[in-house]
């Protein structure tokens, strides 16, 4: 990885981090799945993701009646990955297909 890379990289999650992922309290995803109701969507997840993990993905899939989780068996968390990066295009052809663009 190149240094420059990983500086920007750094300082990107440290702005998020930094601002609590930018969720105020009480509007946490988890506890406001009833605005998801209606809404379509698509869970990406890896197996071995240390930094999302996959119990996080389940409950939510399993509290949002319109998403379907993709569990990658052999990737964490990393766009990079080629089963993340692999899924994720998948999901935007499949979508797109539909959708007619």
């Amino acid at each position: 990885m190149p240094a420059e890379y990983a500086r920007a990289f750094a300082r990107l999650e440290n702005h998020y981090f930094a601002n609590a992922v930018f969720l105020a309290p009480g509007l946490e995803i988890l506890e406001n799945l009833h605005s998801l109701a209606d809404v379509p969507g698509v869970i990406v997840q890896g197996r071995y993701d240390m930094i999302c993990p996959p119990l996080r993905a389940h409950l939510l899939a399993e509290g949002w009646p319109r998403a379907r989780l993709v569990m990658v068996p052999a990737a964490g968390h990393a766009l990079s990955e080629p089963g993340i990066t692999g899924a994720l295009i998948k999901e935007m052809n499949d979508l797109r297909a539909v959708v007619g663009r």
